[in-house]
């Protein structure tokens, strides 16, 4: 005879040869302890109780077992199925609070200038649009235009979620951000995430390139094969060799530094820059540097890295000169350009008025006869007879 206990979920079972002496069974099947069992029904056990009614009340009971551990095992079995359910959940009360956002080509722009799985320059892009068709079920990440994803210290621990971003010809970037820095496949606790990311686009037709650790880089199925079949005739051209330490401008407008260069076989060259990140070699322009290898400012005036050069006859270096004179000196002229925005730029944040028409500091070459004055503008060199 069995019974099924509702608060501990054991199910008691009495022997034969001791009738009304119960023993519990976990869902595995062991014994967990006996007791003497009392109908609750009011009913009584019959003491002249058949062999056969019960092997077939222990049948039963080891029936429940069975299905109990077929239903953990398959469960236990799946460990992607079970990631997807916890990706795929609602979002929490603190987002379904917030107003209505709108949709712009399947992308989700809030009106506080933050999008949904992407950066909100990249919403309307037709790569970003169709990885986020491939990623539907998937939980985006809320992020702005600057939203640090690589520096802990600067880094949203709030944002969590993928993000996608374009690489061009139909090559696109995926990363999964996790308290709000791009996660790892060595990741012991959520690098199944970027499994799952580089599952659903395999299984939308796309194709993933291997061997990247921090991102997902895949390829439209469309532009993918397009990529190879104009590829094939011709062999790619050779690609610029960037140098660590050096900036380049990427794909997307934006200056990085470069980290290195990665090449892998039947694949485009990429560049690696700060945090990670590849970008094919291609579509990456150098920023120009000195001989000391050194990048002039944005803000910076005239031509500095043109003008640096160490084999000058004049060998005297360059400065920052206010009205006062020469200021500070330098051996390289990008140098004392960089220095003179850079002392300009301070003064104009300090002052709350609008800034000066022109510049307080600039650079120029110095005079090799007279260290105070500008080569071009030496008032000593031109007042001597």
């Amino acid at each position: 005879m069995s019974e099924h206990d509702f608060e501990t979920g054991a199910i008691w079972a009495t022997t034969q040869t001791n009738r009304g002496l119960g023993h519990a069974f976990d869902a595995d099947g062991h014994a967990l302890c006996s007791r003497r069992i009392r109908p609750r029904t009011g009913a009584q056990f019959s003491t002249r109780e058949t062999l056969a009614q019960q092997t077939q009340a222990h049948e039963r009971c080891l029936k429940k077992v069975a299905e109990r551990a077929e239903a953990e095992r398959l469960a236990a079995a799946s460990p992607l199925a079970a990631a997807v359910v916890q990706l795929v959940e609602a979002a929490d009360a603190a987002r379904t609070a917030q107003a209505a956002p709108r949709v712009v080509e399947g992308v989700v722009v809030d009106h506080n200038g933050t999008a949904q799985g992407s950066r909100p320059s990249h919403v309307t892009h037709p790569d970003v649009a169709a990885a986020r068709a491939a990623l539907r079920p998937l939980r985006p990440a809320t992020v702005t235009e600057h939203t640090e994803i690589t520096e802990p210290d600067e880094a949203d621990p709030t944002v969590r979620g993928y993000l996608v971003e374009p690489r061009g010809n139909g090559r696109i970037a995926a990363y999964w951000i996790e308290s709000g820095l791009i996660t790892s496949r060595k990741d012991r606790w959520n690098g199944v995430c970027v499994e799952i990311l580089a599952k659903a686009f395999t299984d939308a037709g796309w194709r993933v390139e291997p061997h990247s650790l921090r991102a997902v880089f895949a390829w439209r199925p469309d532009a993918s094969t397009t990529a190879q079949t104009e590829a094939q005739p011709t062999p790619p051209a050779p690609t610029a060799r960037f140098m660590s330490g050096s900036r380049v401008v990427c794909g997307d407008g934006q200056e990085r530094a470069v980290v290195g260069m990665t090449h892998r076989a039947n694949e485009p060259a990429r560049v690696v820059v700060a945090g990670g990140a590849e970008w094919i070699a291609s579509e990456c322009t150098p920023v120009p540097t000195c001989l000391h290898r050194i990048a002039a400012r944005p803000d910076v005036s005239g031509d500095p890295v043109k003008v640096c050069t160490r084999s000058q006859w004049w060998r005297s270096g360059a400065g920052v000169f206010t009205d006062e004179g020469c200021v500070e000196k330098y051996d390289c002229a990008v140098q004392a350009a960089n220095r003179a925005a850079e002392l300009d730029a301070e003064l104009n944040a300090e002052d709350d008025a609008a800034p000066a028409d022109e510049p307080v500091h600039t650079w120029a070459l110095i005079c090799p006869n007279h260290a105070e004055q500008a080569a071009e503008s030496c008032e000593d060199c031109t007042t001597e007879p």
